[in-house]
């Protein structure tokens, strides 16, 4: 979840996650605009937390109400 720390929280609780089950790049290295979710993805990976396997959840906001979001089955 690339969005900031509140918002962040608030939808890792309403997913039933915590902050250990996520990785963002946003604290970090800032918003890079559409690699967000591609770096962060990178960091999940390199922290061991995506493995062969695991479902992974892309969701990011853009500028204005855009939002977006994808479900990939890594590996």
């Amino acid at each position: 979840l690339h969005l900031i720390p509140s918002f962040r929280k608030q939808i890792l609780g309403e997913l039933g996650l915590n902050e250990s089950q996520h990785s963002s790049s946003l604290d970090e290295y800032g918003h890079l605009q559409s690699t967000d979710w591609i770096l962060s993805l990178d960091l999940g990976v390199r922290e061991g937390k995506v493995r062969e396997g695991s479902l992974v959840v892309a969701v990011g906001a853009g500028t204005g109400f855009s939002w977006g979001a994808t479900a990939i089955k890594w590996g």
